[in-house]
């Protein structure tokens, strides 16, 4: 086995990607197991809850999912008593979303379980660390969603090289 330092940088930073989401994988068949709900469910649910009434339209362009995954999970979700769906008043072919009393019961309980270690991080970690990490987790989204055109990472041209910045501004 090679040792981790010895890899290259790139493969060292995909190990540790795999790894944060075994995590996550990990965390969500828990919360299944003890909530009824999986990690992306509960997710959406919390986004329901915050935005009631939104569509599953909404949703899918907001969570970057197809609208057949939303309408997957929302059916699962509207089964088993979390939310329900609704015709909107104002075009009978949209539906509009809201939380049942058994979802809005599991946003406060589930809380602990998803969101707190997260949480916890961000709190111990300075807002430049976290602008940082967030930009080059942005740059990395692009860059697996555009295959065959290398990403340039923050602060670079597309060919890696450093950005000129405008002193007109």
């Amino acid at each position: 086995m090679v040792p981790e330092q010895d890899l290259p940088e790139t493969l060292q930073f995909i190990r540790l990607l795999w790894e944060l989401d075994h995590a996550l994988n990990k965390r969500s068949r828990r919360m299944l197991r003890l909530l009824g709900v999986t990690a992306s469910q509960r997710f959406l649910l919390k986004v329901v809850g915050m935005r009631p009434g939104c569509s599953p339209g909404q949703l899918a362009r907001f969570l970057h999912v197809t609208p057949a995954t939303v309408t997957r999970v929302v059916q699962r979700l509207e089964e088993d008593g979390f939310l329900r769906r609704e015709a909107d008043p104002r075009d009978s072919r949209r539906v509009r979303l809201y939380l049942l009393p058994k979802g809005a019961r599991l946003d406060v309980r589930a809380e602990a379980a998803s969101e707190r270690p997260v949480a916890t991080l961000l709190e111990a970690t300075p807002p430049a660390r976290i602008a940082e990490t967030r930009q080059l987790l942005g740059a990395l989204v692009k860059a697996l969603e555009a295959p065959g055109r290398p990403a340039a990472a923050p602060g670079q041209g597309p060919t890696g090289t450093p950005r000129r910045v405008s002193t007109l501004a």
